[in-house]
């Protein structure tokens, strides 16, 4: 029984970085079976512990909150443009494999190589694509409404992620690299894209639901760690969705209406547990 507890506690400390690990593994584990004895009690707490420690370990970083937020930002915007243009990924392999490439140099921190590939794929946006998966009247892909964005609105959904990778560009500190979450979850955006590339109410339920479980992610860790990047990364979103929307004059249905209401109840959720933090 001692064995099989000692190997639960050890892969519950995976939750753990790897560097805390290797320094204190052996301590922690041999405390818990020291003072608990052939008990699994201790192992929620185990876990949530050591993702409190990620989550702080993430605002240890030389930039300041601020500027890390922006870099999920633009990570975030990058998403929701594809999101947006998912109805015209499949007839469109150099929207595809530029929104890619524009998230995977984004991701691993390089965005002064990230800043001229967005710009070239907002710039191809802005000249339509290769004419088939752009066009005019392209859905925006909320609850089934007949709400469709048009070539100015989606055009601005790409150059907003350009202006961040711009200001981050110009920053003296370079961001940290991601982890490869964002990546993929940009391939399975695109593969979807690809495979059915529809943007019909299951659609709608799927999106929401990611949102939503962002957006609650958000407002445990500015709980935890008391810091305000992640408040920043789903309002500078939200701003970035409801842009296109803003300039229809029109955000659809009462569904609809919900669902950003949610969305933004969500994100003043997360402002308010994070709290600025003191350091800059």
């Amino acid at each position: 029984m001692t064995a099989r507890l000692e190997r639960h506690y050890r892969r519950a400390m995976l939750a753990y970085l790897r560097d805390y690990r290797e320094a204190h593994a052996d301590a922690i584990v041999a405390t818990l079976l020291e003072a608990h004895g052939p008990t699994l009690r201790e192992l929620p707490a185990l876990v949530r512990s050591g993702l409190a420690e990620r989550i702080r370990a993430a605002t240890r970083h030389p930039a300041p909150w601020w500027a890390d937020g922006l870099h999920l930002s633009a990570l975030a915007m990058l998403l929701g443009c594809a999101a947006a243009a998912v109805s015209g990924l499949r007839y469109d392999w150099g929207l595809t494999g530029g929104l890619l490439l524009v998230t995977v140099l984004a991701a691993l921190g390089r965005v002064r190589l990230a800043l001229p590939a967005a710009a070239l794929l907002a710039l191809y946006v802005d000249l339509g694509g290769n004419g088939s998966g752009l066009g005019p009247g392209l859905p925006m892909g909320f609850w089934g409404t007949a709400i469709r964005i048009g070539h100015w609105q989606l055009t601005g959904m790409f150059w907003l992620p350009v202006a961040l990778l711009a200001v981050l560009a110009a920053l003296p500190w370079r961001p940290r690299p991601r982890g490869p979450v964002w990546i993929a979850a940009m391939a399975v955006l695109l593969a979807y894209g690809l495979a059915l590339g529809t943007s019909g109410t299951w659609w709608a339920l799927a999106r929401g639901g990611v949102e939503c479980g962002v957006l609650a992610a958000a407002i445990v860790a500015g709980a935890v760690a008391r810091d305000a990047r992640w408040a920043l990364m789903g309002a500078l979103y939200l701003v970035h969705a409801w842009a296109p929307l803003a300039l229809l004059g029109s955000v659809g249905t009462s569904r609809a209406i919900v669902h950003w209401g949610v969305l933004a109840g969500l994100a003043l959720l997360a402002a308010a547990a994070s709290r600025r933090p003191v350091r800059t």
